[in-house]
C-alpha cells in the first residue's frame, strides 16, 4: 500500500495598494499600483480625503510654477482640489486661490508623493500639479495614474517633467 505524503503549503497574500495607497477612493484606483515592503505585515487603508479632519497647521510649501501657469483642462480637478483645500482649512471655497495648474509626466507611480516603507512601480506615470493658496500658504495637490487630485504634504524641490516632453 502506498502512503501519500502531505505536504503543508503557506500561501502568503501581499496586499497590494492603488494609486499610492494615501486615501484615494475606488473610483481612482488606476493601473499604477505599490505594494508594502516586507516590514509591513499588514495592508491598512489609510481613510478617504473627505474623512479627514480640518489642517490645524499649514504645510509649508513654496510654489514651484509661475502665478497663472494654468491649464484650462484641469477645470474639474481644480474645482475638486479647492473644495477639498476650503473643507481642511474650514473656509469658503472662494477663498482658495490657483496659483498654478499643469500637466506633468511623474517619473513613477507614486505620483511625487511617495510614502515611507512603499515601493512604486517604475513607470512614467502622466498627471498634474495644482498650486493653490489660501493666506500667502501654499497648497500642492497631486494626480496621474486614474487617480483625482490628493494634497500631497511631501515637499517637491524641484518639477517633474512637463507632459510632452521639457
Amino acid at each position: 500500500m502506498r502512503r501519500s505524503r502531505i505536504v503543508p503549503v503557506t500561501i502568503v497574500l501581499v496586499g497590494v495598494c492603488f494609486a499610492g495607497c494615501d486615501g484615494g477612493s475606488a473610483q481612482d484606483s488606476g493601473t499604477a499600483s505599490t505594494t508594502p515592503t516586507a516590514a509591513s505585515s499588514a495592508t491598512t487603508k489609510s481613510p478617504d480625503l473627505r474623512s479627514l479632519p480640518p489642517m490645524s497647521e499649514p504645510i509649508p510649501s513654496a510654489p514651484l510654477y509661475s502665478a497663472g501657469d494654468i491649464d484650462t483642462g484641469l477645470k474639474p480637478f481644480i474645482d475638486q482640489a479647492a473644495a477639498d483645500l476650503a473643507t481642511r482649512l474650514g473656509v469658503p471655497a472662494a477663498d482658495i486661490t490657483t496659483h498654478a495648474a499643469v500637466l506633468v509626466v511623474w517619473p513613477d507611480a507614486s505620483v511625487g508623493c511617495p510614502q515611507p516603507n512603499m515601493r512604486y512601480a517604475q513607470v512614467a506615470t502622466d498627471g498634474s500639479i495644482i498650486e493653490l493658496a489660501h493666506d500667502a500658504t501654499f497648497y500642492r495637490y497631486h494626480s496621474g495614474g486614474g487617480r483625482g487630485p490628493f494634497l500631497c504634504q511631501m515637499p517637491l524641490t524641484s518639477p517633474p517633467p512637463a507632459e510632452g516632453g521639457s
